[in-house]
């Protein structure tokens, strides 16, 4: 989408429709964790604010990471988010970030940006 962006010409804008919904971005190979401390991405709440969980896969069916980051966007703002891998249970290969809705029912439309793995 053009608007509402953080940096550059695009953010990505991600509508649940329903409980247990999710937005996943996969990389071609998997990531080597090492090296890396976090996941940090700009998102933009919609409504009263977005409830989501972060986690990681290791390949395109998992294994899923031992642990869930559980995180809520503010309404109307853009906010920095960033989960430690050591959050995550210290992934040691990523080929997949997943944002989850956790609320258990559709939400208001969010955007993300600039989604990146950390030093």
């Amino acid at each position: 989408v053009a608007s509402p962006i953080h940096s550059g010409a695009a953010a990505i804008g991600v509508t649940y429709r329903k409980a247990s919904a999710g937005f996943s971005l996969r990389a071609p190979q998997p990531i080597d964790s090492a090296g890396y401390s976090a996941i940090s991405f700009w998102a933009y709440g919609s409504g009263s604010g977005n409830a989501l969980l972060v986690y990681t896969e290791g390949g395109d069916s998992g294994p899923i990471s031992p642990a869930q980051a559980a995180i809520t966007i503010p309404a109307n703002r853009w906010t920095q988010v960033t989960v430690p891998l050591s959050a995550l249970g210290n992934p040691a290969q990523i080929k997949r970030i997943n944002i989850q809705e956790r609320a258990g029912a559709a939400q208001a439309t969010f955007y993300l940006d600039d989604v990146q793995l950390t030093r």
